[in-house]
């Protein structure tokens, strides 16, 4: 049986919209379906299989979401101060940043180091200009013994609008006011807002395009 509970907090919504969402669900397939089958198809809906809920990966990941646990390696450090260091970190699927805002952090200097395999627990995923997990107590980090290989592509997330399709690319404008240009293995339509997970590198590789 599926803990709403666990995936109301994964999610980062409240049990009650949770079940709202489940409710819609249902009723769009006509009561043909149970609660475990809607929650499926909404997990699905985000790119989440129930599989990914207990091992989910940096691609897995787009904001709001909070990670009961995930497993990274360090790639480098990025920012150390007084009480705050932020890591370059992902795994096989992708790189994000790991903000730790603790000033404990340095009790644990010999854990965040380069090429160290770790696994963080209850992290929030923010929205940058990359995809990052945000903690703020460096014991919810500890060293894991299992090899991690690394993708070393950052994984940004955007709101993105066409503004002009041309004969080979789409050029698009995004919520933080950039510009990409998207090759035109997709189908996108002025007027029209999308969600994008992409990966930064050119040309642009998408991870995921969801309508919005």
């Amino acid at each position: 049986m599926i803990d709403k509970n666990y995936v109301s907090s994964i999610l980062g919504i409240s049990k009650t919209k949770l079940q709202e969402l489940i409710n819609e669900k249902i009723k769009q397939y006509k009561n043909l379906i149970d609660e475990e089958t809607a929650i499926l198809l909404i997990l699905k809906e985000r790119g989440l299989t129930l599989e990914d809920l207990y091992n989910i990966k940096v691609k897995n990941l787009y904001p709001g979401l909070k990670v009961k646990e995930i497993k990274l390696k360090i790639n480098k450090i990025l920012i150390k101060k007084d009480n705050l260091i932020i890591l370059e970190a992902g795994d096989e699927t992708g790189l994000i940043k790991l903000i730790i805002k603790d000033y404990k952090w340095k009790r644990k200097k010999n854990l965040l180091k380069e090429n160290n395999n770790i696994k963080v627990k209850n992290g929030v995923v923010l929205n940058d200009f990359v995809l990052s997990i945000f903690i703020n107590d460096v014991d919810l980090i500890e060293k894991i013994n299992e090899e991690i290989d690394l993708n070393q592509n950052y994984i940004s997330y955007r709101y993105i609008r066409l503004l002009k399709e041309k004969e080979d690319n789409y050029i698009v404008l995004t919520d933080n006011f950039n510009v990409l240009y998207l090759e035109k293995t997709i189908q996108l339509e002025y007027n029209k807002t999308y969600t994008i997970k992409f990966y930064n590198k050119r040309p642009i590789e998408i991870i995921e395009l969801k309508s919005y």
